[in-house]
């Protein structure tokens, strides 16, 4: 028997490898630590409501830690922890979540299916949060799934999601929310580095290497960092034409 395998993250994808004669089985691996009930929600038609897994590993890194973790399932090593259950509340409240990223939309759906009423501010006119920084590097389109289920999940959940809405204390005071949870996001660490006053105008962070247009940029460039953020980066510009070089203090890159 030939089992095929990697990325196989769709069930009409593995139906049709089978189906061609290409091979007789399809493992899934990362599929199902993403969602465990990814076969049983294919086989009642629900493909919509199976969690996409994005290939990120987090899985087989976190191999070294106490339990395995998921980017994209959070109960992941937790099934058991009891506080985590999904239990409607005896006490609804009304919550305001600031941020509409990944933190910020799976926050909002867990609260609404718990039975509060939730409301998202968004101070960008899309959703997605830096996912949507996230597929712009070569190769990363795919993401846009992970943020069309996070979307479709919060809205199916009842969610009040609000676009171009920044967070004022004026509209916190008109909402009076009982509880506001912030999901901004992380901010990019700006280096103090010796001499930057003289190339000031030349200092990027990723963010805004990834949301501008490069042609004001020479062609020579320089990235300080070379995981994750920075080795995808680094492609990017790569693929636009620069020449780059990367600049990383541990002994390996991402």
């Amino acid at each position: 028997p030939v089992i095929a395998v990697g990325k196989i993250r769709d069930p009409f994808l593995a139906d049709r490898v089978i189906k061609e004669g290409a091979c007789d089985l399809v493992s899934l691996g990362r599929t199902l630590i993403a969602d465990p009930h990814f076969p049983r929600k294919a086989q009642e038609g629900n493909q919509e409501d199976i969690v996409p897994c994005i290939s990120c590993n987090r899985c087989v890194s976190s191999q070294r830690e106490s339990f395995l973790r998921c980017a994209v399932n959070p109960l992941v090593g937790r099934e058991t922890e009891s506080e985590l259950r999904m239990q409607p509340t005896k006490h609804p409240k009304k919550v305001v979540i600031v941020g509409g990223g990944v933190a910020g939309l799976k926050a909002a759906e867990v609260c609404a299916n718990r039975g509060h009423k939730v409301t998202v501010l968004e101070k960008e006119h899309i959703l997605g949060g830096q996912l949507n920084l996230a597929m712009i590097p070569p190769g990363k389109k795919g993401l846009v799934r992970f943020r069309e289920y996070l979307e479709r999940k919060a809205k199916d959940s009842g969610v009040d999601i609000r676009l171009g809405a920044e967070a004022t204390k004026e509209k916190l005071e008109a909402l009076a929310p009982d509880l506001v949870v912030i999901a901004t996001g992380a901010r990019p660490l700006v280096l103090d580095l010796p001499g930057q006053e003289k190339v000031s105008k030349k200092i990027l962070t990723f963010v805004d290497v990834l949301r501008e247009d490069l042609t004001g940029i020479g062609k020579d460039i320089l990235v300080i960092g070379g995981w994750i953020m920075g080795a995808e980066v680094a492609d990017h510009l790569a693929f636009k034409g620069k020449e780059v070089s990367v600049v990383e203090m541990r002994t390996e890159l991402a």
